[in-house]
């Protein structure tokens, strides 16, 4: 892949900010630093959660309203209130990954309303956890948290991982160093 096709591929994945068409089953991306070869790799198309389309940004839960901490960040607001007025009812999943303030902040909420039956059951919420840095540890605990990705996406995808993991990866390898 050169650097046209990698910002081509970039381009389109920003412009489907809604879920995919043709029945294709999705998971739910919020914020930056996710994987997404393991995600494309499972079957799903990825979709951005974060960012709302057009028009969506008023959607009001008035059960969650009241908790909502006047300091909480907007990206994480609006998209509770999306989460919970069912805006990803159709999604498998949502996978947040721990370095985005707002995603961490948006799954601690979601599972807390969740956890204490504040909200209904929505999308299974995952969040991906990686640490930065180079070492044993560091590559133990990675591995660690990668695995478990993929067993949930597999988990949900009622599969095993498989060669299509190193597929995807190597596409997403190739795309990342043509940018």
């Amino acid at each position: 892949m050169d650097a046209r096709e990698a910002i081509a591929t970039l381009e389109a994945t920003f412009a489907r900010r809604g879920a995919p068409s043709g029945g294709s089953p999705a998971v739910g991306v919020f914020g930056n630093g996710v994987p997404l070869a393991p995600i494309t790799a499972a079957g799903f198309a990825a979709v951005d959660v974060k960012s709302p389309p057009d028009g969506r940004i008023g959607a009001s839960c008035d059960t969650i309203i009241p908790y909502l901490e006047p300091f909480l960040d907007d990206y994480a607001r609006v998209f509770l209130n999306r989460l919970f007025v069912g805006d990803f009812d159709d999604l498998a999943a949502i996978v947040f990954p721990r370095d985005d303030a707002a995603a961490l902040t948006a799954c601690q909420y979601a599972s807390e309303f969740l956890r204490q039956g504040i909200a209904p059951a929505r999308p299974r919420l995952i969040l991906w956890n990686l640490v930065h840095g180079a070492g044993p540890a560091i590559d133990a605990f990675n591995r660690h948290q990668a695995a478990a990705l993929c067993a949930s996406l597999a988990d949900l995808a009622g599969s095993q991982p498989g060669t299509g993991i190193a597929q995807a990866q190597a596409a997403e390898r190739a795309r990342a160093e043509a940018l």
